[in-house]
């Protein structure tokens, strides 16, 4: 695992006090020194960023591991740990003698997760309190908690666990499907919300928007551009976006291949695919890329890295699957006759209401913005 700077590493720590975020034992006073934890971990797609650190204890750490919620001892309900970047420690808890009392439902589950009130660390601390240290939480969360920041990283939690359950019924990790946030209808305020839970991989539908809205982040946001490009718009979007999840002609794709070379780029690109041929929508015909696609094959500076689609809408998820079945079908004919040249790696398909079916036929980038917003 890459190392920490050290410099980022002080700074959490001040922030925290030096002080465990979750059970306020002060670093000074354990044998082990504190660790950085990810609230949203690495394997989540959390973020190395400020936003998304805690100071922690060994134990605390320990237990927590990569988890983002619990059950709720009392109602027995799933829900969202304490995150220290987004909630007030004395709003959800309450130092009682040496005990920790939990007061909401994310106490109660972080309470029960991190065994913060195990005998032995209950022990310790009632020792340390009687030595006259103090247990002061620091309360440093990035923003006043809004109902909107709640409902956000509620929804984001609940995409992510959906998530999980496609990967794991389909024999798959978590870490081999990307979300994307698709934003474009979103408040810059909702945005900032995702970003600070460590949601960085961003989609815009329209490029003048992707421009505008990447100047308002830095680093290390990754925009997408998932909707539909015009050549004479490719040059701005190109030196922003990750991924330009929307080539769908081959004129495009010569345009972008000239303006690569023209500006030093070697951008990443999906093809879309029209599988379902609708005529309302935008996407190669699939027999039009496998009867070209030497077009493709002669890329130089364009890195085409997989397909993409979107599937008709439909309000049984499953009728969604003879298309994604099919994009996956026709990449590993593609990559057949690309020998080697061309791995398709990625296949971007699956939003909201059928992101779970995608999964289950290979997506690894789905693109989800409905359900993230829920409730707004």
């Amino acid at each position: 695992m890459p190392q920490l700077p050290v410099a980022l590493r002080r700074r959490v720590a001040e922030r925290a006090g030096n002080c465990c975020e979750y059970c306020l034992i002060p670093e000074s006073c354990t044998f082990a020194p504190h660790e950085i934890d990810h609230v949203v971990a690495k394997k989540h797609r959390g973020a190395t960023v400020e936003e998304n650190l805690a100071l922690a204890c060994v134990l605390c750490n320990a237990h927590k591991g990569t988890d983002l919620t619990s059950i709720d001892p009392l109602t027995g309900h799933v829900v969202d740990l304490f995150h220290p970047r987004r909630h007030r420690w004395s709003e959800h808890f309450r130092l009682e003698s040496a005990r920790i009392e939990p007061l909401t439902a994310q106490g109660r589950a972080t309470v029960s997760l991190l065994q913060l009130n195990a005998a032995d660390r209950m022990q310790e601390r009632a020792e340390l309190m009687a030595a006259g240290t103090v247990f002061a939480p620091q309360d440093r969360c990035n923003a006043p908690v809004t109902a909107a920041g709640l409902r956000i990283a509620g929804n984001l939690a609940a995409v992510r666990r959906r998530m999980e359950d496609a990967c794991a019924r389909s024999g798959r990790t978590l870490d081999s499907v990307t979300l994307v946030a698709a934003v474009k209808y979103a408040k810059v305020d909702w945005v900032r919300e995702l970003v600070s839970l460590g949601q960085l991989d961003l989609g815009e539908s329209r490029p003048q928007q992707l421009v505008e809205r990447a100047g308002l982040f830095t680093d290390p946001v990754r925009w997408h551009l998932i909707g539909h490009l015009q050549r004479n718009k490719a040059r701005k979007v190109l030196s922003l976006a990750t991924c330009v999840h929307s080539v769908d002609t081959w004129k495009l794709l010569h345009r972008l291949e000239t303006l690569a070379g023209e500006m030093d780029l070697a951008p990443r690109v999906l093809l879309e695919i029209n599988v379902a041929c609708e005529a309302a929508k935008h996407g190669f015909d699939p027999a039009d890329v496998e009867s070209n696609w030497q077009q493709a094959l002669r890329c130089r500076r364009v890195q085409i890295a997989g397909l993409m689609t979107m599937a008709p809408w439909s309000d049984d998820p499953e009728d969604a699957r003879p298309v994604f079945r099919s994009l996956r079908e026709l990449r590993d004919r593609l990559v057949e006759r690309s020998a080697g040249a061309l791995a398709l790696e990625e296949l971007s398909m699956g939003m909201s209401h059928d992101f779970e079916v995608a999964i289950g036929e290979g997506a690894t980038i789905i693109r989800v913005g409905s359900d993230l917003f829920a409730g707004l």
